[in-house]
């Protein structure tokens, strides 16, 4: 063989090492490349109505509840309401009252699962005594769960029904009426409860008359009659001692009493069925409105009212023209003493 023939053989194997080499990292880059993006897509899966429910257990951290461990493959057979959740939300927040209300009349069928994002189980306990919640609360320190069903915006709720199937989900705060909705959705087959959630008394409705005793000292009037403020707009709400939401809601409405005194009337109706601490509420917030005790809840009933605090803005005309469930603040109080005055003026 010649010098110039043994070169070109050599050449040659080189070229087909080349080639092999070049087929073997082009089927190297193939496999990972495919391996990348089915991780990708396995990772990005979001979670749809239809989906079953990806199983998950945490710990419970809700003392008022005697739950340890939350697995939720163990609730099967009852509906489930999974809500994300964190203190530092504000519709979270807005929205737990709701929740601990209609908590009672269904735990036998639906079960709640608040799953809190928080850094650290104090400011947990601080905001579960603060609601006086009772449902499970489990912490997802590592966000584990959150990842698991992909969460992003919170307050963000899923309902499950009793097979373990997801049949809605929610991305922001819940009304009342629709949260009842969604439950009627994920009752047992086997449920024979029928829960009414047309509400007896609401928006445009003449607000009812009532009689109570009127409790503050500093007004000479020992019973009220809701219609002796007929011809002028009245705040009227509801609050019990318990509530940290209510006394702040107290608060509020003395500081802008003097204000809009002359204007609209406030009144606030202890629904306590005990004999609290009322007259000392009154004295230590200064109260100069009229506040008024039921006892008998007889008037909460009356107004068909289940959260508390509530709040009802009623018109010159004796119509409800508003509806506040839960928390009052300054500025919501404010926006509707000024619209109620302006309508009046006009």
């Amino acid at each position: 063989m010649s010098l110039e023939e043994a070169k070109k053989k050599k050449q040659g194997k080189m070229k087909q090492r080349y080639i092999f080499r070049s087929i073997t990292l082009a089927i190297l880059l193939g496999a990972i490349i495919f391996a990348l993006v089915t991780n990708l897509k396995e990772d990005n899966e979001i979670y749809r109505t239809g989906d079953e429910a990806p199983d998950f257990e945490l710990m419970q951290v809700n003392k008022n509840n005697e739950t340890e461990l939350i697995r939720l493959s163990e609730l099967e057979g009852k509906g489930i309401m999974l809500n994300f959740w964190a203190t530092y939300c504000a519709p979270c927040e807005a929205e737990m009252p709701f929740m601990e209300s209609l908590y009672p009349e269904y735990e036998d069928e639906i079960e709640i699962v608040a799953v809190s994002l928080d850094n650290t189980e104090l400011v947990i306990d601080k905001f579960i005594d603060k609601y006086d919640l009772t449902f499970p609360v489990v912490h997802d320190s590592s966000s584990d769960v959150m990842d698991l069903y992909k969460v992003g915006p919170i307050p963000s709720t899923f309902f499950i029904n009793p097979e373990g199937e997801i049949v809605d989900t929610v991305a922001g705060a819940l009304t009342l009426e629709a949260l009842e909705d969604h439950f009627k959705e994920i009752l047992p087959e086997d449920s024979d409860v029928e829960h009414n959630t047309e509400s007896n008394v609401g928006v445009g409705d003449q607000a009812p008359d009532f009689a109570l005793e009127q409790v503050n000292e500093s007004i000479t009037d020992k019973e009220l009659h809701l219609e002796d403020y007929a011809g002028k707009p009245i705040v009227l709400n509801f609050w019990e001692t318990s509530s940290d939401l209510s006394q702040e809601g107290l608060s509020i409405m003395e500081s802008l009493h003097n204000e809009y005194d002359d204007q609209v009337e406030m009144i606030a109706v202890n629904t306590d069925a005990a004999d609290m601490e009322v007259d000392d509420i009154i004295s230590e917030k200064g109260l100069s409105y009229p506040v008024l005790r039921d006892l008998e809840q007889e008037v909460l009933e009356l107004y068909d009212r289940t959260i508390l605090p509530s709040t009802f803005f009623i018109n010159a005309e004796g119509e409800i023209i508003e509806v506040i469930s839960g928390e009052l603040t300054e500025e919501t109080l404010e926006k509707q003493l000024k619209e109620m005055v302006e309508k009046e003026v006009n």
